[in-house]
């Protein structure tokens, strides 16, 4: 069954671990991800204060290594997946054997609090960004702080919302999360990426069910995170049922048109029962006992190529 996955972390890792993108020991590569069958994947420049220290360079020009290590891996890999900007891209790249690959940004810093940026980071491909990570920026607080959004905050959150970059909370403060919905207006999508619910595991990354119910209301959609700690408070083992509990969940509250998959590969640390991209096939086949295939189809890729549209 086809798949688009809402976030990862391996494009960053791959300079840093000294690896590439179509062969590699970590979570995901090229070769594993199409013999999983999978359709698309978002990568994520995830941006993180320490890597740009290590490497004597601003957010900004960190982000602007990692647009030209994804283009350069989408070009040495053309064989295999090429780059995508919405929907009709993806599709398109099917028909034509490939998979595709979905520029995205974890962590606003890289924005400065310059709304300009937006513009500048679409043409660059970017399709959504996390708002933040861990740490305060121009734009807001991290779930682990609270916060509203900072003035500039709402401007950059508007510009994404008129240029078609998604606005993605997960990271973001509660009080942040209700900022972008109001400004949503429940016109625009509001994506969490890579979060799961909160009644279930009851960690500030997670989505409360009034969360939830928002995201849907917005025709957004929640990436359900594969990392053991969001999913049971303590593990680090994570395992199917645990993937299966929660995705039911937030069917439940969102609705079936506005759940989708996050995985945070090479994003976490968690032990998990399927290993890795290639185990997409076996964690699928297990949620259908409870899931049918009509459904699943909408969560693993139907939903991301509606609000990719």
């Amino acid at each position: 069954m086809k798949l688009i996955d809402l976030h990862c972390d391996t494009l960053t890792g791959l300079k840093r671990r000294g690896q590439v993108l179509r062969e590699n020991n970590m979570h995901l590569d090229l070769l594993r991800m199409k013999a999983a069958d999978q359709l698309a994947q978002c990568f994520a420049v995830f941006v993180h204060q320490k890597h740009c220290t290590e490497n004597g360079i601003s957010p900004y020009d960190f982000f602007k290594t990692h647009r030209d290590i994804f283009y350069q891996e989408m070009k040495d890999n053309a064989d295999l997946i090429a780059p995508a900007y919405n929907s009709a891209d993806i599709l398109k790249n099917l028909e034509n054997g490939l998979m595709s690959g979905v520029l995205t940004i974890e962590a606003g810093e890289p924005l400065e609090g310059k709304c300009e940026r937006v513009e500048e980071f679409k043409k660059d491909g970017v399709r959504m960004i996390t708002l933040t990570w861990n740490f305060e920026n121009e734009i807001g607080f991290p779930n682990r702080m609270g916060g509203h959004l900072k003035p500039k905050g709402k401007e950059i959150v508007d510009t994404m919302n008129q240029l078609g970059v998604l606005p993605d909370v997960s990271h973001l403060s509660d009080e942040g999360f209700w900022d972008v919905i109001e400004l949503s207006q429940n016109k625009y999508p509001v994506v969490a990426s890579h979060s799961d619910a909160r009644a279930l595991c009851d960690h500030p990354r997670n989505m409360t069910d009034d969360m939830l119910k928002a995201l849907g209301n917005t025709n957004g959609m929640v990436g359900v995170n594969y990392s053991a700690d969001f999913l049971r408070e303590g593990e680090r083992f994570a395992s199917m049922e645990a993937v299966l509990d929660h995705t039911l969940h937030l069917i439940d509250k969102a609705g079936i048109d506005h759940v989708a998959f996050g995985s945070d590969y090479d994003g976490i640390g968690s032990v998990l029962e399927w290993k890795d991209v290639s185990g997409t096939p076996d964690l699928l086949e297990y949620m259908h006992s409870k899931i049918s295939w009509d459904d699943l189809e909408k969560i693993t890729h139907k939903n991301a190529l509606r609000v990719f549209a």
